[in-house]
């Protein structure tokens, strides 16, 4: 027995040594580079035609293939859709890695006609053929993203996906604008673009997609294969009058498997607002300090600081190119480099200059409880310069195991606002207003099996000069503002899965310090205190705990942070509190419902608040400060229920939220006809804000058919001060859009909109209707008239009348044009707005009727 024991562990272990374990990995590519998804691999052994092993390549090429036999006589077959087969012998000391190119196999088939699919979904993807979805009026992307199924693109070109934000835009699956994707959605042309995925619930960063899923998705813009990694370029002139007129960009762009570059030049003054195109749209940044004081928008708060320019807004129901009489210029450089399938570095460069004027009428009635209406009568002239320098470098490492991102940003503005006035007399202001910002973002995450390690830290730093300098009546006053600001925001987390549930610990520290230098000349208030000093500087520590949870289709997140606050200043110390819930449930594949919740206690130190004496805003407008404390809370909630179907291209949303905002200080103010003081009381203010928004849109792609509805109803409550008086107020407003498109037989587009804007009594009407008529195969028309019914005054109303031409003629690759602007020829544009605090009716002057002579060219 002992014998045939033996015996048959020799020949076991005889037969065993004989096996091998095999391990073929490697990644495919076409003849252009471009990584393969989806290739059917299969491992054979040639005498006995088995197959031994088989996989599928993944989305970047790579394949693994693993064998457990003897390694004698094997053949890797790969096969591909469109593709040759290709066939490889393996030897024994075949190499580790195989690189495996693949040559596309051209057919000749009979004639079949076949009709594309629009729209299809696959898991959390929905793709839009926007060969099939594209009509004659589509000139850029953008122009036909807004006209997708369940996406909403805003005048400011902010893309909303299902009543959010998106969070990352994607060419071929690389983010080259880093957020501001302007650039793209109005300059590139529809035509270079075959696909649009949807990529809902997006989670950018490789290491956190078992783990986070966040409620925003991202878009993906494929190229047609025949502009892929080549050179392409598109250039647009135009001339007109009158008077002079010009409009001229050239575009220079490439987008290829490994690298992304994309060169603008711009130079405009027709109206174009090129600011837009800049705009910064990246939805973490916009949570973050790079956002709020690295802004490339008009509206930046850093400019806005101390002094109320008071420039006259665009109206919301007029195209901003009416109004706008500007001469911009803008240069752009964007380089994305993929040094392999998890690292890559972006660098973003651009300088904007920019003159405009504006000349409007305002008639400003302010009501005050107990007294006489105080009337104010503005004609304002403003003359704007403005140049902007940004640059921006960042370093990606995305992996499955860690990500490591560190961007390095600077910026430089130069603005100044000339303001001429006529309130009986004449009144000049000067706005200087420069400002520098430089900083540094870092985050690195890194898992652990089922721990996950987080760093994040940002700092940057900030400093302006400003001033503004007012003569009237021979009268000279200057204020004088300098201002500089230090911070930097730490955190460190440590989180741990644990079957459903996954625990966070963190802490944090930021620490700023702020100093503000002001100087007023010759005051035209009796005030002792006309130069003031302050320097402080805060820090905040916290720890927090969170808990999330995951299962199916329900996400909850729990985050309960508390941390201290120092400020040297007045020597307080502070505890405070920043809660926060976050529930989403997919009951089904259709249905997504939301629920968040924070608060915040975190005290504030606004150093324009601090100090003493008065601060001049403007020629009328000045502030007390009261060198005191700003202790603030602040909570929200927000519930939403959000619908889609992709089968029936049907797709609805409703959310409503509440703001609270309380502060141990009132804001106060005291109207005069030729002055207003604002100040700040000790008292319990708060103020309360109601936002509900409801969305539809639906289309049919048989007749084809496209109805949006857009509806959002605002209340703001709360008090204020006026000459010692606590006077509560209660504004609320309403804005509504609906819309509907129609494009019979692709040769013709019909589209009609109307619009609604309710401020109390006031209520403005819009309606435009858009058509584009295909007259032969090369000649095309397309005009756009709009009718406005605005309240002008309290008992007024006035109709106005705009239309615009444009005749355009396609030859092989060059499109010519001839554009007629207001028709109509109008000269002013009135609208009014009403709050319970006061009513303001503006009179814009807007640009007279004018000729546009242009050409393009894409190649």
């Amino acid at each position: 027995m002992r014998i045939v024991v033996i015996a048959f562990a020799f020949f076991s272990y005889g037969t065993l040594s004989g096996q091998h374990s095999l391990t073929v990995e490697g990644r495919i590519k076409a003849t252009d580079g471009q990584h393969l998804e989806g290739v059917i691999l299969y491992l054979q052994q040639k005498e006995e035609g088995k197959t031994v092993a088989y996989t599928i390549s993944r989305s970047d090429g790579s394949f693994t293939l693993r064998f457990s036999g003897r390694p004698d006589s094997l053949q890797l077959t790969v096969r591909h859709m469109g593709y040759k087969t290709v066939l490889l012998d393996l030897p024994d000391d075949h190499p580790s890695f195989l690189e495996v190119v693949m040559e596309e196999d051209i057919t000749q088939l009979k004639t079949i006609h076949i009709k594309p699919v629009a729209v299809e979904q696959r898991g959390d993807t929905i793709r839009y053929d926007l060969t099939t979805l594209a009509t004659i009026d589509n000139k850029t992307i953008g122009d036909l993203l807004k006209k997708l199924p369940g996406i909403e693109v805003q005048e400011t070109g902010a893309i909303r996906y299902r009543g959010l934000p998106i969070n990352r835009f994607y060419i071929e699956n690389m983010d080259l604008m880093g957020g501001r994707y302007g650039l793209i959605t109005k300059n590139m042309a529809a035509e270079y673009f075959s696909i649009a995925e949807i990529l809902e619930r997006h989670q950018p960063v490789k290491v956190l997609r078992e783990d986070v899923r966040p409620a925003n998705a991202a878009i993906n813009l494929r190229l047609k294969q025949k502009y892929k990694s080549r050179w392409m370029a598109s250039l647009d002139l135009s001339l007109g009058a009158t008077p002079f007129l010009w409009s001229e960009s050239a575009l220079l762009m490439r987008f290829a498997v490994n690298s992304q570059s994309l060169f603008l030049i711009k130079a405009d003054n027709t109206g174009k607002n090129l600011f837009e195109e800049l705009q910064l749209f990246n939805l973490q940044r916009m949570q973050s300090g790079f956002y709020r004081y690295a802004a490339i928008n008009t509206q930046d708060p850093t400019e806005r600081m101390y002094f109320s320019v008071g420039r006259p807004q665009i109206p919301p129901s007029i195209d901003h190119s009416v109004s706008l009489l500007n001469t911009s210029y803008l240069g752009a450089v964007n380089h994305l480099s993929k040094w392999n399938d998890n690292l890559e570095s972006r660098l973003n460069i651009s300088y904007i200059h920019s003159r405009d004027t504006s000349r409007s009428v305002q008639h400003t009635r302010y009501f005050i409880p107990g007294q006489d209406t105080i009337t104010v009568l503005e004609n304002n002239y403003h003359r704007n310069k403005k140049q902007v320098y940004q640059l921006e470098h960042q370093l990606t490492a995305n992996t499955e195991k860690y990500f490591l991102e560190n961007k390095l940003y600077g910026k430089l503005n130069f603005s100044e606002v000339n303001s001429f006035l006529f309130k009986g007399t004449n009144t000049q202001q000067q706005f200087h207003l420069p400002y520098s910002i430089a900083g540094n973002n870092f985050q690195f995450i890194k898992k652990m099996a089922k721990t996950t390690f987080t760093v994040t830290s940002e700092t940057f730093y900030s400093s302006s000069n400003q001033s503004l300098e007012v003569e009237k009546d021979q009268e000279f006053t200057r204020q004088k503002v300098d201002y500089r600001m230090m911070e930097t925001s730490n955190r460190v987390s440590l989180s741990k899965q644990i079957k459903q549930f996954k625990l966070i610990s963190e802490a944090g520290i930021d620490y700023s310090f702020q100093s503000s230098h002001t100087a007023w000349e010759n005051p035209v208030l009796e005030t002792d205190s006309t130069i003031s000093l302050t320097r402080f500087s805060n820090i905040k520590c916290f720890l927090g705990v969170n808990l999330n949870y995951k299962a199916n289709r329900l996400s909850l997140a729990i985050h309960l942070p508390a941390g201290w606050s120092y400020e040297n200043l007045w020597g307080t110390a502070r505890w405070y509190l920043r809660p926060l819930v976050l529930c989403i449930w997919e009951p089904s594949s259709k249905w997504r419902i939301h629920v968040s919740g924070h608060m915040n206690t975190t005290p504030e130190y606004p150093v324009e608040e601090m100090g003493t004496g008065y601060l001049m805003r403007n020629y009328r407008t000045f502030y007390l400060a009261d060198n005191n404390f700003r202790k603030r809370i602040s909570s929200m909630g927000s519930a939403g229920i959000s619908y889609r179907n992709v089968a029936s291209l049907f797709f609805a949303n409703i959310s409503t939220q509440y703001s609270y905002n309380g502060s141990n200080l009132y804001s106060g103010q005291n109207i005069f006809p030729e002055y207003t003081i604002h100040y700040r009381l000790p008292g319990n203010h708060a103020l309360h804000l109601f936002l509900h928004t409801i969305s539809f849109d639906k289309s049919f792609l048989t007749l084809p058919l496209k109805i949006k509805l857009n509806a959002t109803a605002t209340e703001i409550k709360g008090d204020i001060i006026q000459f010692g008086q606590v006077t509560s107020y209660d504004n609320w407003s309403f804005n509504g859009t609906f819309g509907a498109v129609c494009s019979p037989g692709n040769k013709a587009v019909f589209g009609f909109s109307y619009d609604i804007q309710v401020s109390g009594p006031y209520i403005n009407h819009a309606n435009t209707l858009d058509v584009a008529i295909q007259l032969s195969s090369k000649l095309k028309f397309k005009t756009d008239v709009k009718w406005l019914n605005n309240q002008i005054s309290s008992s007024e109303r006035r109709n106005l009348f705009f239309a615009n031409l444009n005749l355009s003629y396609d030859f092989k690759k060059l499109h010519a044009y001839i554009s007629w602007n207001n028709l109509f020829n109008k000269s002013t544009y009135e609208i009014s707005y009403h709050s319970q605090l006061s009513d303001i009716s503006l009179a814009y002057t807007i640009r007279p009727s004018h000729v546009l002579l242009g050409v393009s060219l894409n190649f």
